[in-house]
């Protein structure tokens, strides 16, 4: 089952959902490969580009996770249509 690491931003949407980005490369087969990449300098330099490239600017990040692509999907699909 392959991980993935899931970036969640501080600010909310103009929805009261969180931001977030998933980064579908690299992926992990266990969740212990998957925090020890989220935890490696050079692949977090690499990630802060990507957000930066992304977004144009630095985001306030409250967590990182890592995560199933099952689960990803199955919480982005339970989030449709709700409001906070």
């Amino acid at each position: 089952m392959d991980y993935l690491i899931v970036i969640i931003f501080s600010t909310l949407l103009p929805n009261g959902m969180k931001d977030m980005y998933v980064f579908e490369r690299p992926s992990f087969e266990t969740v212990e490969e998957c925090i020890n990449g989220a935890n490696d300098p050079k692949l977090i330099k690499k990630m802060t580009a990507k957000l930066y490239m992304e977004y144009g600017r630095a985001k306030a990040i409250e967590r990182v996770i890592c995560s199933t692509e099952k689960k990803i999907v199955e919480v982005l699909e339970q989030s449709k249509g709700t409001d906070i």
